[in-house]
């Protein structure tokens, strides 16, 4: 097993679920749209928990034993990602433009669409290119998939936390009621005879999510699965009319502590009417494991049913959010406000306009800090002059070894993230983010009287000018600090350097407090903010 510091997945995967509360939850009576697809915005964990009680509830009423407890799996819970299309459309579109919806201000991240007349068309599948970004890696790199089950840190081997199964199933369907027939490997491909089962599946309970900031819809299901012929010899039985081929890989943590499966599916199809013409098609599916399921259908406790049916939904979006990825749902903008210190903005701005002043002069004067003068009102004219930072002069990958590797005084060398270029500029009692167009900015707190910059001020010297970059991380990506504690980034500053040049970045990589973390960033610091 890994030797890597125990981080608890749930109690992260909780935590993110707390912040995407506040974030994108819209009201249940908000003005709809003209879309009768978007009718219905919904909290998705909260949705997904209310489904799974449903599971549960209708698992136990089509139960074929009709007694419990039940030890043996007679249907399975399956997400799959795909596209919801509105039915008889030409040409064949999606339910709703793609892009980030708001509804009376809210960000809404999701909408159920499992009612509206005409039900909408579920289409499965995601681009090559997508699954191949998402789960080509497997287990030999960092990737959506690895985060997806909960594996953040790029030390050490992925496969001491993750399980990774191939498989290969040739399935012939096409015969009446839904069956089909399935056999392990390649069928046909070698003079070995196969046997063969023959089984038929039937949905019990459905749901459709459309997530518009995504690029693909979510349906999840419970289905039933029965085994008609456990025995069909190698030759199908006539009346078929596809052949699928699917070469699938299945991955779970191996403590268990995520209670669903990732199924990632290449599949060939073949129609019998035209067998010189194939089709590739690429699926992900999520799918709940087999004992947590039975665990599900036999609980009596409400109370611990209300719990795990939670837990289980944060769990399933968080996956979800991580190989299904939003795209365009928040940009910096949404994460910053105009910060209510007016003195502290007119430090802010007073001391960007001293370092032009400084700079422009070309050591002809002495460079003056009005921050170092609180009880003076800064001069008007320093406030009102243009953003003065300059573009950084690009290095080669030749000079990363001499950058790093020189005197004592030397860089670290990070990953350029692009974001939307700002100051921070620290002025005793709190800091101010000072963008381009030269307004002042504060990140969104989580709580109304709390200065999102509190843990951090006293570590900083008064005056200090961090150049750098709001950035938006929505992948959830986790930051880890010094003692191994980990958070959710939401929004972090990536910056190219700073004034003054002395190093404070080991004591800004120790304050961890009020649930924010600060990360060193290139030349300097950055600063993660935390839920």
């Amino acid at each position: 097993m890994s030797k890597r510091p125990n981080f608890d997945i749930n109690a992260f995967i909780t935590k993110k679920a707390k912040l995407d509360e506040k974030t994108s939850t819209a009201p249940q009576h908000s003005n709809a749209p003209n879309n009768i697809y978007l009718s219905t915005p919904v909290h998705p964990e909260q949705t997904l928990q209310i489904f799974l009680t449903q599971v549960r509830n209708a698992a136990r009423k089509y139960n074929p034993a009709q007694t419990l407890p039940i030890f043996k799996p007679f249907c399975e819970v399956e997400a799959r990602l795909g596209i919801l299309k509105v039915p008889h459309s030409v040409p064949p579109r999606r339910v709703t433009s793609t892009g980030a919806k708001h509804v009376q201000g809210n960000l809404v991240k999701a909408f159920e669409c499992s009612h509206q007349n005409p039900r909408c068309q579920m289409v499965s599948g995601v681009s090559r290119a997508h699954f191949s970004k998402w789960t080509a890696s497997g287990l030999s790199e960092l990737s959506p998939l690895a985060h997806a089950l909960g594996v953040t840190s790029e030390r050490g081997d992925l496969k001491q936390d993750l399980e990774e199964k191939e498989y290969v199933e040739t399935v012939y369907s096409g015969y009446p009621n839904d069956r089909r027939v399935c056999y392990p490997g390649l069928h046909g491909s070698s003079h070995k005879s196969l046997v063969g089962k023959m089984e038929s599946k039937e949905k019990l309970v459905t749901m459709d999510l459309t997530i518009p900031a995504a690029n693909y819809d979510l349906r999840i299901a419970l289905a039933s699965e029965t085994i008609v012929d456990p025995a069909v010899p190698n030759d199908p039985p006539p009346g078929w009319s596809v052949m699928r081929i699917k070469r699938r890989r299945s991955y779970t943590r191996r403590d268990r502590s995520i209670a669903w499966q990732i199924d990632v599916t290449e599949v060939t199809t073949t129609s019998r009417s035209t067998p010189t013409t194939t089709e590739v098609d690429f699926e992900i599916e999520v799918e709940l494991q087999e004992k947590v399921l039975l665990q599900l259908i036999n609980e009596e406790n409400e109370e611990n049913l209300k719990k795990m049916t939670h837990q289980l939904a944060q769990q399933l979006w968080w996956i979800m959010s991580q190989i299904n990825p939003l795209v365009d749902a928040l940009n910096v903008e949404e994460t910053l406000r105009d910060h209510p210190d007016k003195y502290a903005v007119q430090l802010a701005l007073a001391q960007c306009g001293a370092l032009k002043k400084f700079i422009d002069a070309r050591g002809t004067s002495r460079f003056e800090s009005p921050i170092e003068r609180p009880n003076d009102v800064p001069p008007a004219a320093l406030s009102n002059i243009k953003f003065p930072g300059c573009m950084p002069v690009n290095f080669s990958r030749h000079n990363i070894d001499e950058i790093q590797r020189g005197a004592n005084d030397a860089y670290y060398i990070s990953e350029k993230t692009d974001g939307v270029r700002h100051f921070l500029v620290f002025t005793g009692k709190t800091a101010v983010l000072v963008d381009r167009a030269m307004k002042a900015k504060q990140p969104i707190p989580t709580k109304a009287d709390q200065d999102p910059f509190s843990h951090i001020i006293d570590l900083i010297k008064p005056g200090t000018v961090f150049d750098g970059e709001v950035v938006m991380n929505r992948r959830g990506r986790i930051i880890s600090n010094t003692n191994g504690e980990s958070g959710y980034v939401r929004s972090q500053i990536c910056c190219r350097s700073y004034y003054p040049t002395t190093s404070c970045a080991k004591e800004l990589c120790q304050a961890n407090r009020s649930g924010r973390i600060a990360v060193q960033c290139g030349r300097g610091t950055g600063y993660a903010m935390l839920p």
